[in-house]
């Protein structure tokens, strides 16, 4: 460099001769022309000749001296902001926080690799200087990384998510992103890695979630329905087909149709309610199905919410108790049709437990032994009532009967109860 300057400075140097000597010579010529006319006194002749000498010398020097040294000074510029330039791009490679490598395209061979990549795959320059990116893939990859690079052209490419291999052994998962470049007269690519092992993770892991999901969803017997905050259909599993009627083309993306008229009202109550983040356990109502009938339901809902806390959909679970309540309904009718038969035996009832307590009568058995069965905690032992006694008597059928568990039929005098 200093040899390139030495010879710069040289040539000034002689340019600036040349510029005086052209002047000079340019002083002679017109000192002769001027005293060819000896009419012109000699001091004006003087005062000429001094004009005529600047302005050549300036002239001269400014065309071949200044402007060449201002060329040099430019020169001198460029060549530092490509010192500067080449320096800031070495900086961006090697303190990259990401891994970054140059190799080969034709030998694969790593040609240059940063800081990050050494730390994050565990070799060192030298060890990845004698290999290839081959040695960094497993082995049932490499046919698939040789097609990617086969199918290389010029400029940007995004190749997407693949596997490496550690020094260590350990997989990673990768995103590569790279560019072709000349390096040091070889046609080669820039990479740059960016490690999405805990993101493909955490995708995988949400895989596995969502199909169990489906499956649970899928495999329930109970009417499992999803719909957004408007109320369109997003998910409708099969038990919802098979209790309402409608498939799940038919209603994935509509309102919910199983909503009947007359529970228009309920359902957008309850639907404003959700969406304030409430849940609903249990609550029976009626829902319409396909055919226009409408069944019983146990409905439980719950919101649905993002990782920011807003709620982007409702779920219902649905259970047709149509059955049970329809069975509720005879359970409770024939109940009643035996509590009427039993109080209208004009003759006492009564039924017992295992310590004599009176757990059941009818009226005539109330009013005889004047039991006070609105009371709970009132004491009903039976020989109290029966036989106006503290304790079982000898011989009581009554107890025979519940010891042995043979049924009996007896009959007694009791000058207590008239």
């Amino acid at each position: 460099m200093f040899h390139k300057f030495r010879t710069g400075y040289a040539a000034i140097g002689l340019k600036l001769i040349g510029a005086i000597a052209a002047a000079e010579l340019l002083i002679m010529l017109t000192f002769n022309l001027i005293h060819i006319e000896r009419s012109i006194p000699p001091v004006l002749i003087n005062l000429i000749d001094t004009m005529i000498l600047s302005l050549a010398a300036s002239v001269m020097i400014f065309y071949w001296v200044v402007r060449p040294m201002k060329s040099v000074e430019e020169f001198k510029k460029v060549e530092k902001d490509l010192r500067e330039s080449e320096e800031q791009y070495r900086l961006l490679f090697e303190s990259n926080p990401h891994p970054m490598w140059v190799y080969d395209i034709e030998t694969l061979s790593f040609l240059a690799v940063n800081d990050a990549a050494v730390i994050q795959y565990g070799y060192s320059r030298e060890e990845f200087f004698s290999m290839t990116i081959k040695d960094i893939r497993p082995l049932e990859d490499i046919p698939a990384l040789l097609k990617n690079i086969s199918r290389v052209t010029k400029g940007f490419d995004k190749a997407g998510i693949w596997r490496h291999r550690k020094k260590d052994g350990e997989i990673i998962y990768v995103e590569i992103t790279s560019h072709t470049l000349t390096f040091a007269g070889k046609r080669a690519e820039i990479v740059l890695v960016n490690d999405v092992t805990e993101r493909k993770k955490a995708e995988e892991k949400l895989i596995e979630t969502t199909k169990a999901l489906q499956s649970f969803i899928n495999a329930s017997p109970l009417a499992i329905i999803v719909v957004d905050p408007g109320g369109h259909v997003l998910i409708w599993n099969p038990a919802a087909e098979n209790i309402f009627g409608w498939s799940e083309q038919e209603v994935t993306g509509r309102l919910n149709p199983i909503i009947p008229e007359d529970k228009l009202e309920e359902f957008r109550a309850f639907l404003d309610r959700v969406l304030k983040g409430e849940s609903f356990s249990n609550v029976e109502t009626r829902r319409r199905k396909k055919d226009g009938s409408l069944i019983d339901v146990s409905l439980s809902t719950a919101p649905l919410m993002d990782a920011r806390g807003m709620v982007i959909g409702i779920l219902g679970i649905l259970n047709d108790i149509t059955k049970r309540k329809k069975m509720e309904e005879q359970i409770f009718q024939i109940s009643q049709e035996w509590e009427e038969t039993f109080n209208s035996i004009t003759d006492m009832v009564t039924v017992h437990d295992r310590d004599w307590n009176i757990i059941r009568s009818n009226k005539s058995a109330e009013k005889i032994l004047g039991l006070p069965f609105m009371q709970t905690t009132e004491d009903k032992k039976c020989f109290k009532y029966y036989h106006g006694t503290e304790k079982p008597p000898e011989g009581c059928p009554s107890c025979t009967c519940l010891k042995t568990g043979t049924p009996a039929t007896f009959e007694l005098f009791e000058p207590h109860l008239n």
